[in-house]
């Protein structure tokens, strides 16, 4: 969404710490990837069914201008 993200983690992510992420979105064309770096804020995390792997709900704290127009227009298209 254009305020978070849930994540599926290999690792257990700290209780309410801040991570700086990058992730790959396609463009308006989906010929091309744009990638976008956001920080984010841990709001929780549960063990997922299969062992190892953890759900991991982050809000969106920081983003450039540029990064949230494309997240924006990526989940009009969604």
């Amino acid at each position: 969404s254009s305020s978070g993200l849930m994540l599926i983690c290999s690792q257990r992510l700290h209780d309410d710490a801040l991570y700086q992420i990058r992730f790959a979105l396609p463009d308006a064309d989906s010929e091309h990837e744009a990638s976008l770096e956001v920080g984010v804020h841990e709001q929780w995390t549960e063990q997922a069914a299969v062992p190892g792997q953890f759900w991991s709900g982050l809000r969106i704290i920081d983003i450039a201008p540029e990064a949230e127009t494309h997240l924006l227009n990526w989940l009009e298209q969604v």
